[in-house]
């Protein structure tokens, strides 16, 4: 399980910091007082391991807790949904901030996702009609052009599709239903940008169950840092 620390308002003294590095290190929650401004984000710099999620109770808290740890050095993500859910898990992101009302809200469980998952690869073959009938069945939308997650378009022999996990927007391009090409491109343009051998999706229908316990998304060992825990 893993550990919890709640910042509440007064302390900074360096032995303090030793006595939450060391308590941490031992696995043991713990709680500390006077906490003041940003001095939060230096402790979370000098004495909690990482990785590690900072839970806030606000959405304007979260983006100032992004600054707050930047200015320590530190390089945090905020909490945005599935995408980063997955990629704390998976090691890519070492420091994660969210508002609570975000990391309440609800995703798919690790499980649902690994049931759902498929893959496209060059080379490989697509019936593009079930695709769209899978990915409407997953929530996505049929767009003229993919511009958003969780948009998707097919014309003729091509399919633009933006996954929910994903950063860019991707283009599969196909000869009858052989998979001929996947590319990368630019929401904004449209224009292709990289080459891409496979792609992952994991189109988890809407009908399915969606609450996942967010500790399922926790890496191992990682540490749950609470700020103002009493307004949450």
């Amino acid at each position: 399980q893993a550990p919890g620390l709640g910042f509440g308002p007064g302390f900074m003294a360096s032995p303090g910091l030793e006595r939450i590095a060391a308590a941490l290190a031992q696995g043991r929650p713990l709680r500390a007082g006077g906490v003041w401004g940003s001095s939060y984000a230096l402790i979370l710099a000098e004495a909690v391991p990482l990785p590690a999620l900072l839970l806030v109770p606000q959405p304007l808290a979260a983006e100032e807790a992004v600054d707050d740890l930047r200015c320590f050095g530190l390089d945090p993500v905020l909490y945005e949904g599935l995408k980063h859910a997955e990629r704390f898990r998976d090691g890519a992101i070492p420091l994660l901030v969210a508002a609570l009302p975000a990391a309440l809200g609800e995703i798919p469980s690790p499980e649902s996702l690994g049931h759902h998952r498929f893959r496209i690869a060059k080379g490989g073959r697509l019936d593009p009609v079930a695709l769209a009938r899978t990915l409407v069945d997953a929530g996505f939308e049929r767009a003229a052009s993919v511009e958003r997650p969780g948009e998707f378009a097919v014309r003729g022999g091509i399919v633009d599709l933006f996954p929910r996990t994903a950063d860019l927007p991707v283009r599969v391009e196909l000869l009858d239903d052989a998979v001929e090409s996947i590319r990368t491109f630019d929401p904004s343009t449209q224009g292709s940008l990289a080459p891409v051998e496979t792609l992952e999706l994991s189109p988890v229908p809407e009908s399915a169950p969606r609450r996942a316990p967010r500790v399922d998304y926790l890496p191992a060992k990682a540490v749950v840092v609470l700020r103002e825990p009493e307004e949450m």
